[in-house]
């Protein structure tokens, strides 16, 4: 993750918004927490053999292993933004990724933060270069140089 302010990328360790609530979980990144690799492993551990595309698919029908994987996911995802929400404040947190951009992800995760406190609460959207966002993003940083 990244923080952009006024159009700027945050460089360094300030940057990185998916190190936030490493100290309250174990040290952890959510990289570490949220991420295909960490879909497969848990997968496994669970008996499945399956990409994240096939464990959301199986949530999508209703397969108890696979809701909790995803489940598992969107909070650690909404906590995330609400600690970024009560740190920097954002206007905007950007939802992207295999796993942000899944079918019905994000309106997943707007259902979770509506429980929170509206101060607590960050505006989510979808990032609109798709896939291609950290792609396109780390280009743009190398043409800057």
């Amino acid at each position: 993750g990244g923080i952009v302010e006024a159009g700027r990328l945050m460089r360094g360790r300030a940057g990185l918004a998916g190190h936030f609530g490493q100290i309250c979980s174990g040290g952890m990144r959510l990289e570490d927490r949220v991420s295909g690799r960490w879909l497969l492993r848990a997968a496994a551990e669970a008996g499945h053999e399956a990409d994240a595309e096939a464990i959301f698919a199986a949530a999508a029908r209703g397969e108890g292993w696979a809701v909790v994987l995803r489940e598992t996911c969107l909070a650690s995802v909404a906590t995330l933004s609400t600690d970024i929400q009560l740190m920097i404040d954002p206007a905007v947190i950007v939802i992207g990724g295999g796993i942000g951009l899944s079918p019905g992800f994000v309106q997943d995760l707007d259902r979770h933060l509506l429980t929170r406190e509206p101060v607590m609460r960050p505006r989510v959207v979808a990032a609109r270069l798709g896939a291609e966002a950290g792609v396109i993003g780390a280009a743009a940083l190398a043409m800057a140089f």
